[in-house]
Formats: structure tokens, sequence, C-alpha cells
């Protein structure tokens, strides 16, 4: 009998690749609680392009191409707040997705039309929700405050978001697909 040797290569992928650090490492004049958020912020920032990449040629509906595009946009937008203020507090930026991103994406990978939509919206809506619990939780936090400014900041465009994922999610769930 002879084995597949598609999921032992992809089963190496994901070794290789998590050689990297899926986390933020802390320099000298940050706080753990400033590593943390910016780790989160990042992975789900880089879930967000690698979908959004995918949505651009799997996805069969205009209008989830289109708010894929319009959230890689802002995933850069709020990436490039990011950057700065983890350079001046010495945080070295993930470089490669944590392990549930990566296997979310690698099935989204093969997943085209209507199957890839609805997961799409489906993972979109569940990192949004983590991005917005992450943010609320900023201020009781010993966040430093450029962190906290940028998870307020945030908190606004994601909720937009996320009532435009839910009214997605409800259009297909009416047209039962």
């Amino acid at each position: 009998m002879k084995k597949s040797v598609i999921p032992a290569a992809f089963a190496a992928v994901l070794m290789l690749a998590g050689c990297e650090s899926p986390v933020a490492q802390p320099g000298p004049d940050a706080n753990p609680y400033d590593a943390e958020f910016i780790t989160n912020a990042e992975q789900i920032i880089m879930f967000d392009r690698a979908e959004g990449e995918l949505a651009e040629t799997q996805a069969e509906s205009v209008e989830i191409r289109n708010f894929a595009l319009d959230l890689v946009r802002q995933a850069n937008e709020v990436d490039a707040q990011i950057k700065p203020v983890a350079k001046q507090l010495g945080i070295r930026l993930p470089d490669v997705l944590r392990y549930d991103l990566r296997v979310r994406l690698g099935h989204m990978r093969y997943q085209h039309g209507l199957d890839f939509d609805r997961t799409y919206v489906d993972d979109q809506v569940a990192s949004h929700v983590e991005w917005f619990r992450m943010a609320e939780a900023m201020p009781a936090s010993g966040a430093s405050e450029p962190i906290k400014t940028i998870a307020a900041e945030s908190s606004t465009i994601i909720k937009r978001n996320t009532d435009r994922l839910l009214v997605l999610q409800r259009k297909m769930m009416i047209a039962g697909l």
C-alpha cells in the first residue's frame, strides 16, 4: 500500500515554520503586556493578510473579496502604527504565524467558492472577537500608553468590521449557503 507524501510534507513545513518565533521578543524597555499585545496583534494582522490573499482567488462572492481587500488595507494601517512603537520599546515582532492560525490557513488553502466564503467569514469573526477582547483588556492592563492608544483606536475599526462580518454571515445563512 502506497502512502501519500502530502500530509508528511505539510507536517514538515509546519515544523520548519515553527523554528522561527511566533512570539514577539520583548526588549529592555517593554513590559510583558506590551509584548503580549504586539504578539497577538501581529499574529492577527499576518493572518488577515494571508487570508486576504487567498480570498482574491478563492472567494466566490465579490462582497467577500472586497471585504478582504479592505481588511488587508486596514491591517496594514494598524501594522504601520504598531511597528514604530515596537521598535521604540525594543520589541522584535513575531515572524511566523502561531500554530493554530497556520492550521486554519492550511485548511483555507483547500477551499474554494462558497466553502471558502463561509470559512473565511467564520475565521474573521473569530479573529475580530479575539482582537476586540484583547483591546478591551488594555486599559486595565499594565501596558504602556502607546499600546493602550493603538488598542483603543483599533477597537472602532474592529467593531465596524465585526458588524459587517455578522451581516455577511446572516446573508449566507438566509440564502442557505
